[in-house]
């Protein structure tokens, strides 16, 4: 029970008690009336007894006048005084009745009255509990399955837990040992072959779940493989399918793009066909002499793109260049070059089967790409007879970088 019931019973049974109170005391005041009624009744006597009582007063009176008369005036008066005074006291008996009366009315509608504003409020409170019910069973729902999701949680972080403590963990004091050095270099090299087979997956549009992975290759340096023979060929071989299926796809899809693209580009001004397949337009033509001599070296700076613009490498904005003779170029490289002068610029689309064919090259490039290279050339030197040239791939401080070439 909340404070403003019990606020209002406490009132309900004050008011109660008054009212019993008040009608105590009135019966109290109408039987006192009663009886002084009854009294005066009971006090009569018989006429032939009242006759004889008269007579001997007057005798007594008529004595009395013969003494002197004094006292038997005063008598009379202390009988009109004693009924002067009872008719006010019954008066005001009765006058104090009706106010009794009209308090107890008025106890009355105000005890009507609070049960009245009593039923309101518990109405009003009933409703509150109602709503506080309905929250209650939601908060209990909603504390259940925070329970259940809890209990879950704790049941895979001990999972994680126990799996973390079954992998292996190299720790620095051991790799300081150069027997524990190699064997993590040659863990770590498997690791590489294993992120870019996975890389050529996403091209496809596969996934690999490494956790899994991961388990496979503890399970088979453990000799502990949960796959038979059979099994395990099955799956490798529903692997190798899956992988060929996905590849023809993205290989058709690539080919289509690409051969949209390259109608688009024959179309612009000065555009021309290389005998080996690859199309090319001269942007600048550069100044001096065609580029010549298999030990000529050659500065160039590659922009390579796909056809929908996504970059693959970018050594103008890096700030890097390779340094080449003419002869060590690949074979579509070497071709653009002959065809260029010092500081010219050509753009060149290449189809794929010049480029890097159904492959492709994860992880940026797609099987089946048509490639889009900017040509330019920084700088043309002709060999010095008798000193050794030295080729690399140089950044804007001079160094040489070992990222990978163009594979064309």
């Amino acid at each position: 029970m909340n404070r403003p019931e019990r606020f209002f019973l406490r009132m309900l049974q004050f008011f109660s008690l008054l009212l019993i109170l008040a009608v105590a005391l009135a019966g109290g005041m109408l039987i006192s009336c009663q009886s002084a009624q009854a009294a005066e009744n009971g006090s009569r006597i018989p006429g032939v007894l009242e006759y004889a009582r008269k007579y001997g007063e007057e005798k007594q009176k008529a004595a009395a006048t013969q003494s002197g008369g004094k006292k038997a005036e005063q008598r009379p008066q202390a009988v009109r005084k004693e009924s002067a005074n009872k008719v006010p006291s019954e008066t005001r008996l009765r006058q104090r009745l009706r106010q009794q009366e009209v308090m107890l009315e008025q106890v009355r509608r105000e005890n009507q009255q609070l049960r009245q504003q009593w039923a309101k409020q518990a109405g009003a409170a009933s409703g509150e509990n109602g709503m506080l019910q309905k929250q209650v069973v939601t908060l209990s729902a909603e504390l259940k399955q925070l329970q259940v999701v809890q209990k879950s949680a704790q049941e895979e972080q001990a999972r994680l837990k126990s799996l973390l403590a079954e992998m292996p963990i190299a720790t620095a004091d051991e790799l300081k040992k150069p027997v524990a050095r190699q064997d993590y270099a040659a863990g770590v090299m498997t690791g590489r072959d294993m992120l870019v087979m996975q890389e050529g997956q996403g091209l496809l549009g596969l996934k690999t779940d490494n956790r899994l992975l991961l388990a496979g290759l503890r399970d088979a340096l453990n000799q502990q493989v949960k796959l038979n023979s059979t099994a395990l060929q099955e799956a490798l071989s529903a692997a190798e399918v899956r992988t060929r299926q996905a590849r023809e796809r993205i290989v058709i899809a690539q080919k289509a793009v690409g051969e949209k693209y390259l109608a688009a580009f024959r179309k612009g001004k000065g555009t021309e066909k290389d005998d080996s397949g690859f199309w090319y337009r001269l942007e600048y033509a550069g100044d001096g002499e065609p580029i010549r001599g298999e030990d000529t070296r050659v500065e160039v700076v590659v922009n390579e793109k796909l056809t929908d613009g996504s970059v693959v490498e970018d050594m103008d904005a890096s700030g890097r260049s390779l340094v080449m003779k003419l002869g060590d170029y690949p074979p579509l490289f070497r071709r653009a070059l002959e065809r260029m002068k010092n500081h010219a610029t050509m753009t060149l689309v290449v189809p794929p089967e010049l480029a890097y064919g159904d492959e492709g090259y994860p992880p940026k490039v797609p099987p089946g790409a048509t490639m889009v290279y900017t040509l330019r050339v920084e700088s043309v030197t002709a060999a010095e007879k008798g000193v050794p040239g030295k080729d690399g791939e140089n950044s804007a401080a001079g160094e040489k970088n070992e990222s990978r070439k163009p594979k064309l």
